[in-house]
């Protein structure tokens, strides 16, 4: 690790904790001039809308929530943890609803784009070469996303996508894409893989082609002149792809050479995450490779295609994340991004809750520190959102509801409170308890202007990890 990074990263440790006494959403500083007037409260009673079987153990009733976003091409479902039961379930239930419309339908999934590729090769029983794959396990696929993702919600949902795709017409099939960028070595095999069936006398040298990529990994890449000829061997890789692009897509499809195309971009954008450890002139875009990969996907659906994002609230909403300080941070998020390539046509749901748990990696030990590696995986409690919080002066009893943002009158009281300044949750995959006492889990944004639903649980419960920490499967798997 460089000096700068080091004096960086110190810079930042020193400055969440000055924040966690000097602008902690508890100090009251959340700049609204009335705390919850009655007025607020009885206009957001009066403008939320139910949504039934989220507390009562009962069937997900996402009617209201399809109405407010159903006119959309790319709804973006946001989450404020990445382990949280409920949310899981409303995706679900959107999903099925959606699948109704005879619309071409693709989800957009905080997963990788390799993982992506396994699990639509399970929901519509074949790979991505075209050929068939139904006896791939989804434990299989999901074991290369990690235990927060290998949960039984995510199950559930495959499971019910490949039930349903077995009804309808091929075209009609509902895909599943990956969004994010594999940053592990091994995804190269699944271009090693295509290579294999569509070009078996290339294959050897495609596998000897990748294999300097393969080999470089942040903190030891080998110096600018190995990430350069890494960096060589992709365009060759790219350019085989190219002139054989015909026959390629003779022997497997046109939506495997695109797969393989699109793969071979992947991997260019890890040589830059690789990069931009050792290079600070190189940039690393993670969510703007995101909206990339969700604008590649939903322009493959079609002019009628429709996209349904899942991912975090931090990537999904249209501003940038605001900083203790209330400047917002340099760069843009995915969700604006998207809403400069949709406008109205891309709809942002904030979903987030006033207490409960939710699924998340624990403190790592020092060896894991050392080598690498996550935290054991728990689920964690926390208390009622603190006074001032967007969750707490939001807070209703009648259990979980949405309220769409663009149909309240900015001059009301809750208008007024929904276009100011306030903190909501935002918690990721790993959690210590430090973070519910400083700005590390809560963020600044501007409802009316970060997004246009919010969803509101009044209570969280963790997600259910259905894979044994060796990757095997430890509850039985779909049909």
């Amino acid at each position: 690790m460089t000096m700068a990074r080091q004096t960086t990263l110190s810079l930042i440790a020193i400055t969440h904790i000055l924040a966690a006494f000097g602008c902690a959403p508890w100090r009251g500083d959340v700049r609204i001039a009335e705390y919850r007037p009655s007025s607020l409260a009885a206009e957001l009673a009066a403008r939320a809308e139910p949504l039934p079987g989220f507390t009562d153990g009962g069937e997900p009733d996402v009617a209201a929530l399809w109405q407010m976003t159903r006119d959309a091409r790319v709804v973006a479902l946001g989450e404020a943890t990445h382990g949280t039961r409920e949310m899981r379930r409303l995706m679900s239930a959107m999903v099925e609803r959606a699948a109704r419309d005879e619309r071409p339908l693709a989800i957009a999934l905080e997963l990788d784009f390799h993982t992506g590729l396994r699990i639509d090769a399970w929901v519509r029983e074949r790979w991505f070469l075209g050929a068939p794959l139904s006896d791939l396990a989804l434990a299989e696929a999901l074991s290369f996303a990690g235990p927060v993702v290998a949960v039984a919600e995510y199950r559930d949902l495959f499971a019910s996508i490949r039930a349903y795709n077995r009804t309808v017409a091929p075209e009609r099939a509902v895909r599943v894409f990956g969004i994010d960028t594999c940053l592990i070595p091994s995804c190269s095999e699944d271009l090693e893989a295509y290579f294999a069936a569509v070009d078996p006398r290339y294959h050897a040298q495609a596998v000897a082609l990748l294999a300097a990529p393969r080999r470089l990994w942040s903190g030891s890449t080998g110096g600018a002149r190995a990430l350069a000829a890494a960096r060589m061997n992709l365009g060759r890789v790219r350019a085989r792809l190219d002139e054989r692009r015909v026959e390629y897509i003779e022997a497997r499809g046109a939506a495997a050479h695109e797969a393989a195309v699109r793969l071979v971009w992947h991997e260019e954008r890890r040589l830059d995450f690789v990069a931009s450890h050792v290079d600070p002139s190189v940039v690393f875009d993670r969510d703007r490779n995101m909206a990339d990969s969700v604008v590649w996907m939903v322009e493959a659906l079609g002019e009628r295609g429709r996209g349904l994002v899942l991912a975090h609230n931090g990537h999904v909403g249209r501003g940038l994340d605001r900083l203790p300080n209330g400047r917002m941070e340099i760069g843009s998020v995915m969700g604006r991004a998207l809403a400069d390539r949709y406008g109205d046509a891309y709809v942002v749901v904030h979903m987030t809750f006033d207490v409960g748990s939710f699924l998340a990696h624990g403190p790592r030990t020092a060896r894991q520190r050392r080598y690498g590696g996550a935290g054991r995986l728990r689920a964690f409690a926390v208390g009622a959102a603190p006074r001032g919080t967007l969750e707490a002066t939001l807070r209703q009893t009648q259990g979980a509801y949405a309220l769409d943002l663009r149909a309240v009158a900015s001059d009301g009281a809750l208008g007024r409170y929904l276009h100011t300044r306030h903190w909501g949750r935002q918690y990721g995959s790993a959690w210590r308890r430090l973070y519910d006492l400083t700005p590390s889990a809560w963020t600044g944004l501007v409802p009316a202007e970060d997004f246009d639903v919010l969803v509101m649980f009044p209570h969280a419960s963790p997600t259910t990890p259905y894979l044994s920490p060796d990757g095997g499967a430890s509850a039985a798997q779909p049909p």
